[in-house]
């Protein structure tokens, strides 16, 4: 099938991709940023455990609903068209996050802001298609790659830096405010240098297949958001339940669409797309998890500053830019070994990483933090690349806005499972450290004391004291002494633990890259 003539590619391919990431780049720096201080916006907003998980999960759930509706409609009314409907929504959209007085509102900004970015992201991988040619793809990938690294590592650091320094007053509100001038600038410079493309034939709208996707998405990930607070009633459950025949109603149905699909059930015959897509969920869940739950730890728990976490953070992001850079170009020569390596190198970092925390407790370092982190993040760096690269590498034209959709949602949908899955099981194991039976220091009533422990650790908000916790007996330097380390200890078992639960995910993609197709020869 033919697509647009030649005009609408530019020439300048190279510099024309260089716009296009920065909306990646805007995109990962706005969730990196707000993954660091999500304990201080929920502070300032008063929010509870549940509601400070919806203030990363509700942008990424809108985003995967609406990813894979986003990248079709760029097939149908133009890649860079759609793609400035989505930078513009998203600026927009980003003030908005910085004006929110509540929680609720913050979260509804969230939401619509994961939707207009839905919009632009999907068509960053079909212009990459568009505009190289597969043997030529890894210079692409190198400039893809090298936006989102500097994203990879600006956005702890900037996020520890808005959110302790304060900037014009504005605290952590400064954060969303960034994205304005960014966003402008992309709008502005993607008019200019990025030209339209779009498959001759106009997919139909798919309605039903917009709905049944967006249905089966929420069912999926409001559960595992909601029911450690809401206590795991029948209801949430029964949600969960119904993912499996809607997911085959869905695909039944879409598979009757033919090329109007919004969901093209051809891609997933494609053992290339359909392998590297369950590798990418495995391993993007992890990672996100296993980011979360150390800003947990070492915030809630021992209190560092976001810019104390963002020091930690960093050896990931590091290691993304030192080993990515070096493979971007290799790229389309890499295959399922250079998956299974990097996978394997990311294990071996999540566990260094949960030894450290049992080992070294509340007495860890950001440099210890970091040095773990670089391990798990070279081996990212060399799988992401490789995967994308694989899955995308036998996708033809026409569905390239519906393939780059795909992937970005599978990226996104992964987080929030993993966010979900990782929540539930970190504070129900923070929950059962502070029910173990801990002496009270001397002078102090035993009952009145387990009581504290157990509330504090099992407590919706970790910055509201439980009621049990501020009666008189409780008073004094020593007994706040033994509560902090009573809370800071279930909270490092709780991490020890849940990062071992990662670097098994891990183990288990590392195992499955043998699905992958044989890297081709010439």
């Amino acid at each position: 099938m033919t697509t647009v003539p030649a005009p609408a590619v530019p020439r300048r391919a190279g510099l024309a991709m260089f716009v296009l990431a920065f909306a990646s780049f805007m995109d990962l720096l706005d969730v990196g940023i707000v993954t660091v201080v999500v304990p201080v916006i929920q502070r300032d907003l008063g929010a509870t455990y549940a509601q400070s998980q919806w203030f990363v999960v509700a942008y990424v759930l809108a985003f995967s609903i609406v990813l894979v509706v986003g990248g079709r409609l760029g097939d149908s009314y133009g890649r860079r068209r759609v793609f400035l409907i989505g930078v513009t929504g998203f600026t927009v959209l980003s003030a908005c996050c910085a004006a929110a007085p509540t929680a609720g509102l913050f979260i509804a900004a969230r939401l619509l802001q994961g939707a207009f970015g839905a919009l632009m992201t999907p068509q960053v991988f079909a212009m990459m298609q568009v505009l190289f040619r597969p043997e030529q793809r890894g210079t692409g990938f190198l400039i893809y790659g090298a936006v989102i690294n500097l994203a990879q590592i600006g956005a702890p650091l900037l996020g520890g830096i808005l959110a302790t320094q304060d900037l014009l007053g504005l605290g952590w509100r400064a954060i969303f405010l960034v994205n304005v001038p960014i966003g402008a600038a992309i709008a502005v410079a993607a008019r200019a240098l990025v030209g339209e493309s779009r498959p001759d034939r106009r997919p139909a709208l798919d309605p039903v297949g917009i709905v049944l996707i967006a249905v089966v998405t929420a069912l999926a990930v409001v559960p595992l958001q909601q029911g450690r607070e809401a206590h795991w009633p029948w209801w949430l459950f029964a949600m969960l339940a119904a993912v499996p025949p809607l997911l085959a109603v869905l695909i039944r149905y879409e598979r009757k669409r033919g090329p109007d699909a919004v969901l093209p059930t051809s891609l997933f015959r494609s053992r290339s797309f359909s392998a590297a897509g369950l590798l990418a969920m495995l391993v993007l869940s992890s990672v996100i998890s296993v980011n979360l739950v150390l800003v947990w730890f070492t915030q809630l728990a021992l209190g560092w500053t976001p810019m104390r976490t963002a020091a930690g953070l960093v050896g990931f992001a590091v290691a993304l830019v030192a080993v990515g850079t070096w493979g971007a170009k290799r790229v389309p020569s890499f295959g399922r070994g250079t998956v299974a390596t990097g996978a394997v190198l990311m294990a071996a970092g999540v566990g260094l990483l949960s030894v450290l925390v049992d080992l070294a407790g509340a007495a860890v370092s950001p440099l210890a933090v970091s040095a773990a982190l670089f391990v798990s993040g070279s081996g990212m760096a060399l799988v992401v690349g490789t995967l994308v690269n694989i899955q995308l590498r036998d996708v033809p034209e026409r569905d390239a806005g519906a393939a780059g959709g795909i992937l970005s949602a599978v990226f996104q949908f992964a987080g929030a499972v993993g966010v979900g899955v990782a929540a539930a099981v970190f504070f129900a194991l923070v929950a059962r450290g502070g029910s173990q039976d801990l002496s009270a220091p001397v002078g102090t009533p035993q009952a009145a004391f387990s009581t504290c422990v157990h509330d504090q650790t099992a407590g919706p908000n970790p910055f509201a004291p439980p009621d049990s916790c501020r009666v008189p007996e409780l008073r004094g330097p020593a007994v706040a002494a033994a509560l902090t380390g009573a809370k800071q200890r279930a909270f490092a078992d709780a991490t020890t633990t849940t990062l071992w639960v990662q670097a098994g995910v891990l183990l288990l993609a590392a195992a499955l890259c043998r699905l992958l197709p044989a890297r081709r020869s010439g």
